[in-house]
Formats: C-alpha cells, sequence, structure tokens
C-alpha cells in the first residue's frame, strides 16, 4: 500500500524525497529496499526536499483512529488501495530461485498459500481447512508454504525457509497464485501482479484493501465489516460460512483463467 502511495507523490514531485514517517520519525521496512520511491531520512542531504508520507503503523489512512478503540475495535473510513512494488536485490531472487528448483519438480501450477495468521482470530479460517483444500487438490496443485518462527506446517506441501518477509515474498513470486487470509501477503501477491484468492471473512470489506483482480472471499453479514480485533463471534459465523469447495472451486476457477 506504502509503495503505491510513493510511487504517486515520486512521479509528481521527482526533485524530492519520499520519507515514510510522521513528520518527525521514520518508519523503515525492508520491503522498501531498492525502492526508487522511497528514500532513507539518514540518506536526505536537502531536508526541504522532504515529503513525509504517513502511511505506516498507527497512521493507515483507512482507519479512523479518533473512533477506533486499539484493544476491541476500529472503524474505517473510505480508501481505495493500490498495488504497490517491491524490488528484490539478485541476492535474495537467486537463493529463492535455487532453492525452488530443487524441491519442484513437477511442471504443476504452484500457489502460495498461507494457513497462518499473525492478527488474531478475526481473520482466522481455521488451518485444518487449509489442509483439506491441499489434500483435495495436491494431485494437480503444488503449494508453496513459507516457513518461519512459529509458523505450522500443512501437509504435502513444499515448505521454504522464510527468515523475513522479503525472502517469503521473492519465494511467492516465483508461484503462479496466492491464498491466504486478508493480510500482509495479499498486499503483495498483488505488488507482484499474481492473482489470488483472499479471505476476507467479515471483518473488512475489499473495497478497502482488496484488489480488484484479485478473488476476494467476503461474508456480507448485516454486521460486516465489523472492524473487531479480538475474538468476535460475528467474525466466526462468517468464516464457517466460507466451505472448503468454496475455496478449492475459486482456486480452480483462477487456474483455469
Amino acid at each position: 500500500m506504502v509503495t503505491a502511495e510513493a510511487r504517486e507523490l515520486k512521479e509528481k514531485y521527482r526533485d524530492s524525497e519520499i520519507v515514510v514517517g510522521d513528520g518527525e520519525k521514520e518508519f523503515w521496512s525492508p520491503l522498501f529496499e531498492n525502492n526508487p520511491n522511497i528514500t532513507r531520512l539518514q540518506n536526505v542531504i536537502d531536508k526541504s526536499k522532504v515529503i513525509w508520507l504517513r502511511n505506516h503503523y498507527g497512521a493507515r489512512p483507512y482507519l479512523d483512529y479518533e473512533r477506533s478503540d486499539v484493544d476491541r475495535k476500529v472503524y474505517f473510513k473510505p480508501y481505495r488501495v493500490q498495488a504497490g512494488d517491491i524490488y528484490f536485490s539478485e541476492t535474495v531472487l537467486s537463493v529463492a530461485k535455487e532453492h525452488l528448483a530443487r524441491m519442484r519438480s513437477s511442471n504443476k501450477p504452484a500457489v502460495f498459500i498461507e494457513p497462518n495468521v499473525a492478527y488474531g482470530p478475526t481473520k482466522d479460517w481455521g488451518f485444518k481447512k487449509y489442509q483439506q483444500v491441499v489434500d483435495i487438490l495436491s494431485d494437480s496443485v503444488d503449494f508453496v508454504q513459507p516457513l518461519y518462527a512459529g509458523a505450522k506446517e500443512l501437509e504435502n506441501v513444499i515448505g521454504v525457509q522464510s527468515d523475513s518477509f522479503m525472502q517469503g515474498c521473492a519465494f511467492q513470486s516465483l508461484c503462479d497464485m496466492h491464498l491466504g487470509p486478508e493480510g500482509g501477503l495479499h498486499h503483495s501477491a498483488a505488488a507482484l501482479g499474481l492473482p489470488a484468492v483472499v479471505i476476507f471473512g467479515g471483518r473488512m470489506h475489499p473495497s478497502i484493501t482488496g484488489y480488484s483482480f484479485h478473488n476476494n472471499i467476503y461474508i456480507d453479514h448485516e454486521d460486516s465489516p465489523c472492524g473487531m480485533i479480538s475474538y468476535c463471534r460475528h467474525c466466526v459465523e462468517c468464516m464457517n460460512q466460507i466451505k472448503v469447495e468454496d475455496i478449492v472451486n475459486a482456486l480452480l476457477s483462477q487456474i483455469e483463467k
């Protein structure tokens, strides 16, 4: 999300330096490495040329912070996400290519799959259901899963060790599509131009953080989008409405395209 906004600013103000932060403090992400549109504050010579881009943790443009309760619920503001950019170093990408080439021996479509959620139960479709999807499609699809500290590994997948988010994205870039919950990896899939099946459930509407070229699985319940952060019965009910066959059919549809 941030990189798309930085790209637009740089196109409009070519002589300026785009720094992500709050006007005083910089918020840097490894995903900004090699990005020609974003500058580290420490590398800016003429501070008068800095344009601060306020889209970071604690300052998301789609959240109404005045209304939101940081512990229980957030309220959303109108926002339309655009696909961003990722610039890999040759080292990161070559390591991913060599590693995945050793582990894959077929020409089947490769689906990058993330069954783990880092943001509470409102985004959790259920590990067992992801496993069922793999079991149903493993004869015709290679599933590639990023592995990192705390990640629970699915059976019958190609597990790739991802010591950083950027490394995980490098593996993702070598796949044909993505499957997972609404979150960081669906944004990186969009930045990489990958089709995806993204499980939204009922917490957030795809009109805010979804991409038109993705298949966004959203439950249009009367309480959706609820914006709940911690456990939410509505979110659980919405996730329960999304069946394994729904995701299987969505993946097959994307693969056919």
